[in-house]
C-alpha cells in the first residue's frame, strides 16, 4: 500500500509532512551495548558469590528443598505443574497459591544430578539471575 500523506489537524498535508520531518530529524536514543548486559551479569555475580561458599540452608531451605515432595523426587512430574512452592496442591484450601513449577521443577533435576546440596542450587540460582540480566538487556536494546 503506498504512503500518503495524512492530513493534519488542520487539514494541511503540508503540517503532516512537517511533523514526520521533525520526528525523523529528532536524535535516536542510544541503545545500550552488550558491554551493559557483561556489567550486569558481573553485578549479580559479585552480590550473590558469597552465599556460595560454605553455604547451607537458611530460613525456610529446609522445607521448600530438603521436605518438599516435590523437589525430593516422591511426587509425578504432573504434580510439580499442579502444586504449589511449597508441594501442597494449588486445589487445597491451605495452599498459599504460590506457583512456582519452573523453580521447583529446576531444583528437582538439580538435586536429581548433584544431591541436594546447597551450593550447586546456589550457584544455579545465581546462573539464573544472569540470565534474567541479560534477557532484560536484550528485551531494553
Amino acid at each position: 500500500m503506498p504512503l500518503r500523506h495524512r492530513k493534519s489537524e488542520s487539514g494541511s498535508p503540508a503540517a503532516a509532512g512537517s511533523r514526520a520531518a521533525a520526528a525523523a530529524a529528532a536524535p535516536e536514543i542510544p541503545r545500550p551495548s552488550w558491554h551493559a548486559g557483561v556489567v550486569g551479569v558481573l553485578i549479580v555475580g559479585a552480590a550473590f558469590s558469597n552465599a556460595v561458599e560454605g553455604a547451607k540452608w537458611i530460613q525456610d531451605d529446609q522445607t521448600a528443598i530438603e521436605k518438599n515432595a516435590d523437589v525430593t523426587g516422591t511426587t509425578t512430574w504432573a504434580e510439580v505443574f499442579t502444586n504449589d512452592f511449597w508441594g501442597t496442591s494449588m486445589t487445597s484450601p491451605v495452599s498459599n497459591k504460590s506457583y512456582r513449577p519452573i523453580a521447583i521443577a529446576w531444583m528437582r533435576v538439580v538435586s536429581g544430578i548433584f544431591g541436594k546440596l546447597p551450593e550447586v542450587l546456589k550457584v544455579g540460582n545465581i546462573a539464573w539471575h544472569a540470565v534474567c540480566v541479560v534477557l532484560v538487556h536484550e528485551v531494553c536494546r
